[in-house]
């Protein structure tokens, strides 16, 4: 990348430093050190992040070790960061850049300053990045100090304009060994609304992993003061508060409210935590949040302040980090392909510790929807829009994306605002692919948008596929799917248990088959010339699975998640053991040419009979809001 100052800037840029005057509280520029004065009112909008875990350190702060054989250590105690002599830290990271373009076009923020508390001798730089070529020294700041004094450092450049595009980091130079205590990003404009939001979590049977999440969040006070309610939706065995925290402040405990009640499945804890935060005139937003993420606490915090300034058509998504590679992103929100509406993630796979990623991060991002392991809301949207669409799992948040879009408000995915989670790439398809499927049929119908003829394409195309790679649970579900569809509001609209119930019952009846170990198994690996020979043998193979007998060849293994589990692979193999790449737990799939004979006939007859059911007549207005009176009548019964 390379360094230079925007084109109005070049030649005039000045850089400067003073590294011990007579009066050390005054530096050019603009920038100050201001000792024990008291601070000028403002607002915090997101905190300098000094948590990072080993693992991920470079998330938010990064150093060339291997040059310098320098160190910059954080303490437990007080989350200070001791920084050697002779160093440069950048922040210039995904969790401590401050994406100006954000903040200048979603919400009503104009002025921002940037406040560290440092002590030692050294300066600091800060950095103005507006496109990929170019980026711009804005200023070097000075500090000489024996204790903690803080640095006061406006966003503007030399002519005084406020650095409103791309984003805006700083580097540390060190002197003498340093200390940095902390640090905000500031606001002197007031917020134009005060949020008072609730955190909604829905559980079942995780009480480890929300125990975390609770923990995590005791432990940051001036985050949980942010959150006036903390309703957790429990669907599963009871628990009581001190299985989740224990020597935590009465105030922490008492923003939480656990709920409980039956199974309505993820769709249905999280629309009763939007339903009870309706129902409390006090509460501005409600933060969806899943039970099962590594949370990065600094995220709500900034989410709550950014709502406090958006615009009233923002809505607020968090990017969902890899969990199993912690430095890479996973999703930062997604579009639906115009036809059959498969969601298509935003910067999947993206190193976020490499600088250069950051730069997709310097426009403002809109998406169709966000999911709902991190996702902020106005009451007031709600009120508008709706509650959720019933379903039970699998398609609420991108059913709701839609009718967001459709109703003139914008999602956006914010970076810097993240939550770690399981990647979906770990776990074989099962189940969840009848709830998709039926979903988003009934997306489709209930907005027609979309192509009905390629959204029915693409399900054909998994049908065969799965097919091939003798997945008949899979199949058996995308009939299952497409039968229900078939039977109206009746059979789509649906939060109990009663379906997830059929299809584990029928999992367990058709397979796959869960095995201690491949003793006989061979492992094979095919090079590239066996796939390009099978793409036109497919068909004819595609055939022979249905008419020849399964024979007693040995298994074929195969990892999940790896590029050997594809059609053509397995498909020369009456049977297949998977390796899951998460627990080494090990499946068997076997051809059955009868079964998969009785659910082609049966497919293709369905196939055939899909189109629209229904369109917008179909929801529950009865209560003035959408679907409100639906929902109250399951959570009021």
């Amino acid at each position: 990348m390379r360094l230079s100052a925007p084109r109005w800037h070049r030649g005039t840029v000045r850089a400067w430093f003073e590294p011990a005057s007579e009066d050390p509280g005054v530096l050019p520029g603009g920038g100050g050190m201001v000792g024990g004065m008291p601070e000028p009112e403002s607002t915090v909008l997101q905190h300098v992040d000094l948590e990072g875990h080993p693992a991920t350190q470079d998330l938010y702060f990064r150093y060339d070790w291997a040059d310098s054989r320098k160190l910059a250590l954080l303490a437990s105690a007080d989350r200070s960061l001791h920084i050697d002599g002779g160093m440069t830290l950048s922040f210039g990271t995904y969790f401590n850049s401050f994406y100006s373009s954000y903040w200048s076009e979603c919400t009503s923020v104009s002025r921002v300053e940037l406040r560290l508390r440092l002590a030692g001798r050294g300066a600091i730089k800060v950095f103005w990045q507006t496109n990929e070529t170019s980026v711009a020294l804005l200023g070097r700041f000075g500090f000489n100090s024996d204790t903690a004094t803080t640095v006061r450092i406006p966003l503007r450049d030399i002519d005084g304009v406020a650095c409103t595009t791309g984003r805006v980091w700083f580097n540390v130079e060190t002197f003498d060994d340093c200390t940095l205590y902390g640090g905000e990003w500031v606001t002197p404009d007031p917020p134009p609304r005060r949020v008072r939001p609730s955190v909604v979590v829905c559980t079942f049977n995780r009480v480890e992993y929300l125990g975390r999440i609770m923990r995590a969040l005791a432990d940051r006070k001036d985050v949980y003061e942010e959150i006036s309610r903390f309703y957790i939706v429990n669907q599963g065995e009871p628990f009581g508060l001190t299985d989740l925290v224990s020597d935590t402040s009465e105030d922490f405990v008492d923003r939480i409210h656990v709920i409980e009640q039956e199974n309505l499945g993820g769709c249905g804890g999280f629309t009763r935590g939007m339903y009870e935060t309706l129902r409390d005139r006090s509460l501005t937003h409600v933060l969806l949040l899943d039970d099962d993420v590594r949370l990065h606490p600094e995220s709500l915090f900034r989410a709550i302040r950014f709502m406090g300034y958006a615009h009233d058509d923002v809505v607020l998504g968090g990017h969902m980090l890899d969990l199993v590679k912690p430095r890479e992103l996973y999703e930062a929100g997604a579009d639906f392909d115009p036809e059959n509406l498969i969601p298509r993630p935003h910067g999947q796979g993206e190193e976020l510790y490499n600088p250069d990623t950051l730069e997709m991060f310097l426009k403002v991002r809109r998406v169709d929807y966000n999911g709902w392991w991190f996702f902020m809301v106005a009451t007031s949207v709600i009120r508008d829009v709706g509650l959720p669409m019933p379903c039970f799992i699998r398609g609420d948040d991108m059913e709701y994306g839609a009718r967001l879009a459709r109703e003139g408000r914008k999602t956006i995915p914010v970076p810097g605002i993240a939550v770690w989670h399981e990647p979906f790439y770990l776990k074989l398809g099962s189940w969840h692919y009848y709830f998709e499927v039926r979903n988003r049929l009934t997306m489709a119908s209930l907005h027609r948008n979309g192509d009905l003829k390629a959204v029915i394409s693409k399900i054909r195309r998994r049908f065969h596929f799965d097919a091939m790679l003798s997945r008949y649970n899979s199949c058996q579900f995308a009939i299952d799917a497409l039968r229900d569809y078939l039977k109206g509001p009746e059979g789509v609209f649906d939060t109990s248990n009663r379906a997830l119930l059929r299809c584990l019952e029928q999992q367990k009846a058709i397979g796959p088959r869960r095995v201690e170990a491949s003793p006989t198994a061979t492992s094979r690996r095919f090079g590239s010339y066996r796939k390009l020979a099978s793409l036109w043998l497919i068909p004819i193979l595609r055939l022979a699975r249905i008419v020849l007998p399964v024979s007693s060849r040995p298994a074929l293994v195969v990892q999940s998640g790896r590029d050997q589990l594809v059609a053509w692979r397995p498909l020369v193999f009456d049977r297949y053991r998977v390796v899951e790449l998460h627990d080494r737990s090990v499946w068997e799939f076997e051809r059955d040419p009868k079964l998969e004979r009785r659910q082609f006939i049966e497919f293709e007859r369905l196939v055939r009979k899909v189109k629209y059911k229904f369109g917008e007549e179909v929801v529950d207005r009865s209560a003035g809001i959408p679907w409100l009176g639906w929902w109250s009548r399951q959570f009021e019964r």
